[in-house]
C-alpha cells in the first residue's frame, strides 16, 4: 500500500478489515471523538493511519456514497490532541483526496 513520509510523521494506508488495524482505528476514534460520534465500520472504504515513529496518532477514512454513483465522502479524520498543530488533518485529507482521484 502507498506510504507518504512527512517527517516526523508517516502516513500509511491500512486495511480496516484486519482485526488489529480495526482495533487501533477504534481506539483512536474513541480517544478523538469520545462519545460524540458512533464508531464507523472500518471494514468499508479506505483508511489511513498517521504514525509518529511506531505509534499511531491520527486516522482518516473515506467511504463510497450510498446515494451517488462514483462518489464518496470523508467519513472521519481524527488527530490525538498531543499531535495537533502538525498539519496532520490537512495531510490526511490530501491523502484521501488523492486516493479518490485515483479511484475515479
Amino acid at each position: 500500500m502507498p506510504q507518504i513520509v512527512t517527517a516526523p510523521y508517516r502516513i500509511r494506508e491500512v486495511d480496516g478489515r484486519d482485526d488489529e488495524i480495526a482495533d487501533v482505528l477504534t481506539e483512536l476514534h474513541r480517544l478523538t471523538f469520545f462519545s460524540g460520534a458512533s464508531v464507523p465500520p472500518f471494514d468499508w472504504g479506505h483508511w489511513w493511519l498517521a504514525y509518529r515513529e511506531a505509534t499511531p496518532v491520527a486516522f482518516a477514512g473515506v467511504v463510497p456514497s450510498t446515494h451517488v454513483r462514483n462518489a464518496g465522502y470523508f467519513c472521519r479524520v481524527g488527530v490525538l490532541r498531543r499531535h495537533w498543530g502538525h498539519r496532520l488533518q490537512l495531510r490526511l485529507t490530501r491523502t484521501m483526496e488523492a486516493r479518490a482521484r485515483r479511484n475515479g
